[in-house]
């Protein structure tokens, strides 16, 4: 495989094994001579432009723009004048389903409102990391559900409201399904992935422990948030402000 490396790229905090994945900035003009990869993974372009051939197939992603690779398939890519920020997820184990060949789509508002997650949460606890980018993963593929939400699922939501610093990974294993397929459910009946319900679950704690006169730390400790900053981080993706500023205005 002939690549020409990224001028720069962080690797986000991710707990899962087997499970990567790299915010990057590619320089404007950068040429990547034909090549292949060795694992499937998805590519969302946060910024700047990327031009990409395979085959007969020529198509120019922008941001917001979501890319499905199968592995071993063989591409062209160029980047564009401003250069592109790219996360990239390596996902042999998150995707059940494989296209025929790799595969552009447009974000949705429920993958642009997680991918907003998914970067606000890379600076704090690995778990939080590791729980956004699965239900990004997971929010990818479509199954067909039919009638009322499943019992199971109803009580997952109930604990995840009740206890929202249970892990995703728990509520699944309790209900005694895939990973994946619990985040496409809750998805489908609740119109959030899990991973957000439960950040706004631990917001609403926090905001009633601001309210009763708790610190900013202490809230944060007691609500379950890896610090005051992560709470910060959290108000302000969900909100747009900060705990005490909202609290000022209230």
């Amino acid at each position: 495989m002939t690549r020409a490396a990224a001028a720069s790229a962080r690797r986000l905090p991710l707990a899962a094994a087997g499970t990567r994945a790299r915010l990057s900035f590619y320089p404007p003009g950068l040429r990547q001579a034909a090549h292949s990869h060795q694992r499937a993974h998805v590519s969302i372009i946060i910024a700047g432009t990327v031009r990409e051939v395979s085959g007969t197939r020529d198509e120019i992603g922008f941001p917001s723009t979501l890319t499905v690779r199968p592995y071993e398939i063989t591409h062209h890519v160029e980047f564009g004048p401003q250069g592109a920020l790219i996360l990239s997820v390596d996902v042999d184990d998150a995707i059940s389903t494989r296209p025929n060949g790799w595969n552009h789509c447009n974000l949705s508002a429920a993958q642009r409102t997680l991918l907003s997650w998914v970067l606000a949460q890379g600076g704090a606890r690995e778990a939080d990391a590791d729980e956004c980018i699965r239900d990004l993963m997971a929010s990818i593929e479509r199954e067909h559900f039919h009638g009322s939400p499943p019992s199971w699922l109803i009580r997952a939501r109930e604990r995840l409201t009740s206890e929202p610093d249970v892990r995703i990974d728990e509520l699944a294993r309790a209900a005694g399904v895939h990973r994946a397929h619990f985040a496409r459910a809750f998805q489908h009946w609740f119109k959030a992935p899990p991973s957000l319900f439960r950040g706004r679950a631990l917001l609403c704690r926090a905001l009633a422990e601001l309210a009763s006169g708790q610190s900013l730390a202490a809230a944060a400790c007691n609500a379950g948030f890896a610090d005051q900053s992560h709470l910060s981080r959290s108000m302000r993706a969900t909100f747009g402000v900060t705990p005490r500023r909202l609290l000022r205005r209230a």
